[in-house]
């Protein structure tokens, strides 16, 4: 493309001489479209058994409270991820596949 003179390791999309990829960047903490692991897991680690997962106007939300739920569908309560779970301990590739189960799920209904 004309203008573009990067010199190698310039280049906003090259890596720096010296520099390491250290991943992707931590997940967001606002509301998110699709059910991930890690969505799973602060389900599974909060205290408050009334928690659920909800999907409202489109994102994916950790409710603990009643608050404005219009428009809201519960994806997964607390207690019925632990019943998925059935006294397991749950490790990074079980969540991976209930977050893709619960995904599945939503795009069944059109969601």
């Amino acid at each position: 493309m004309a203008g573009e003179n990067w010199t190698p390791g310039d280049h906003p999309s090259g890596t720096a001489p010296g520099a390491r990829d250290i991943g992707p960047p931590p997940p967001p903490t606002e509301p998110h479209a699709g059910v991930r692991s890690d969505d799973l897991r602060a389900l599974l680690d909060t205290e408050d058994d009334d928690a659920r997962l909800v999907l409202q106007e489109g994102r994916v939300q950790l409710r603990t409270d009643a608050g404005d739920t219009t428009g809201a569908v519960t994806i997964i309560s607390r207690a019925g991820l632990r019943e998925r779970l059935a006294g397991a301990t749950p490790d990074a590739r079980w969540l991976l596949e209930q977050a893709v189960e619960l995904n599945t799920e939503i795009a069944s209904l059109g969601a």
